[in-house]
């Protein structure tokens, strides 16, 4: 026999149910209280088709979570098939590999400078293909040399700071009583 308690909390949730005029989420779905579901939706997506179609939305920049929406399950579960299944792993993997090389190369392509092909019209109607010479990007540059030679091309700079030695610290006010004054030292004897 249930216990009020139960009953009192089923009775709770039809009410917030029927306030929003929407079904509430199973929060158990695709977990070992259901793993029929978990397993027959984890089948589809191990198909090649669904692989590669995994593989092409990572390449396209999607994160965890936009992946997760695209395939009708929550991230978590992502998460758990890509730890259970190697290949749904690897196709992510795969995707972002791509894309990270190119745009490893672009990032090259600017810090360097290069030359690309563009078609231009004439005043006479003709197309013509004109080179042109993209120079190299600063920005570029820089962010390639102090992420890939760090040792030599820091973005700080380390000063190291001998407390044994005094500094002397001069004003123009020291300056000026100086020259009015003398120097101190020779008042002082």
């Amino acid at each position: 026999m249930p216990d009020r308690r139960m009953i009192k909390a089923v009775n709770d949730l039809k009410k917030k149910e029927a306030k929003l005029n929407k079904p509430l989420k199973c929060e158990m779905r695709g977990t070992a209280a259901n793993p029929f579901i978990f397993e027959k939706k984890i089948d589809t997506w191990l198909e090649e088709e669904n692989l590669i179609l995994l593989e092409g939305w990572a390449r396209g920049g999607l994160t965890d979570i936009e992946l997760a929406k695209n395939m009708g399950i929550n991230p978590s579960t992502l998460y758990v098939w890509c730890n259970k299944e190697p290949r749904i792993k690897s196709a992510i993997t795969r995707g972002r590999t791509t894309e990270i090389f190119l745009v490893e190369n672009a990032l090259a392509k600017a810090a360097l400078g290069y030359e690309y092909q563009e078609e231009q019209v004439t005043k006479d109607g003709d197309i013509v293909v004109v080179t042109r010479y993209q120079p190299p990007s600063q920005d570029a540059i820089k962010f390639f040399l102090t992420n890939r030679a760090r040792d030599r091309w820091k973005a700080r700079q380390d000063i190291d700071m001998n407390t044994n030695q005094q500094i002397e610290i001069r004003t123009k006010a020291d300056n000026l009583a100086e020259d009015i004054f003398g120097d101190k030292n020779e008042s002082d004897t």
